[in-house]
């Protein structure tokens, strides 16, 4: 196993955001506002749980993220193949000064991000460590170059079919002219 290089630390703030939420939801959806001496103390207690069992760290090849209380989900993601890590603040987070780290890789699957980290501490940071791995670990391995270069080779055979197309079409307009006027 390889050396953990980052690990996210996760600010206890998010637990009061999540609790905010489902005040929010009780309150607009009316029938819920009895049940709110049970959900808030229930919503305390299990989002203090799953913020414990959620974790982010960084070796030299992969981003690994473990997170669920009833269902543990545990997702390896290989830096090489991370296109994106984007950051989300949206007004309630940015009341509680909290920020969500989204990863988008290439491949994915799903649409959307493959994985979110609410409330890392010092999120900015966490990011701009797991991009620099990532660049550092595609220029050992030259997986940058080759992505360049199938890249350009894409665009030259792109721009190839397109000049047949125009040379098909140009053949299909002179036949037409030619039907029209056979002169």
């Amino acid at each position: 196993m390889s050396a953990v290089l980052a690990e996210a630390q996760f600010d206890r703030k998010v637990r009061h955001y999540w609790l905010v939420g489902v005040v929010i939801f009780s309150v607009l959806t009316m029938f819920g506002i009895p049940l709110l001496l049970l959900t808030l103390p229930l919503a305390w207690y299990l989002g203090g749980r799953y913020l414990d069992r959620m974790s982010a760290r960084m070796d030299e090849r992969f981003l690994k993220v473990e997170k669920g209380i009833l269902t543990r989900v545990e997702k390896n993601v290989p830096l090489e193949q991370i296109t994106d890590m984007g950051i989300v603040e949206g007004p309630l987070m940015r009341a509680f000064g909290l920020k969500q780290l989204t990863v988008e890789t290439a491949g994915q699957s799903s649409a959307g991000p493959l994985v979110t980290l609410l409330g890392v501490i010092d999120t900015e940071a966490f990011r701009d460590r797991v991009l620099a791995q990532r660049d550092v670990l595609r220029a050992r391995t030259g997986s940058a170059n080759a992505t360049d270069a199938s890249q350009s080779g894409a665009d030259k055979s792109s721009d190839d079919v397109q000049v047949k197309m125009l040379a098909t079409l140009e053949r299909i307009e002179a036949l037409l002219r030619q039907e029209r006027d056979p002169s």
